[in-house]
């Protein structure tokens, strides 16, 4: 994460922070401005370790998956495969980044490395 979306996502919970705040003193007026303001802070923390560590987990998991063969985590949701990809491995396709005669490489991505 670069400085400047850090800085993006600080004052973006900053901000929302500052609107929960004044939202709660106006609802609970036995509590002192400090102390909204801490709370409001503490409660923006836990919502951003919260998400940091949904990311975290999702990378994870997908990077799992294509290291144990799974063509793409998100077809995960479909219960199977792409519908050509299957007929394409019962075929004996080559890989698409497979090497052709001439050493150069068939897949684009690739960069012809």
């Amino acid at each position: 994460m670069t400085a400047k979306a850090l800085f993006k996502a600080v004052l973006a919970c900053v901000c929302i922070g500052a609107i929960v705040a004044i939202a709660g003193l106006d609802l609970l007026t036995a509590v002192s401005p400090l102390a909204m303001l801490v709370y409001t802070g503490c409660a923006m923390l836990i919502v951003l370790v919260l998400a940091a560590v949904a990311i975290i987990a999702g990378q994870q998991w997908n990077l799992f998956g294509l290291n144990h063969g799974a063509t793409d985590p998100q077809w995960m949701w479909f219960g199977g495969e792409p519908p050509g990809l299957r007929k394409e491995r019962e075929q004996g396709a080559p890989a698409a980044d497979a090497k052709t005669a001439d050493g150069a490489s068939t897949s684009a991505r690739s960069g012809g490395a």
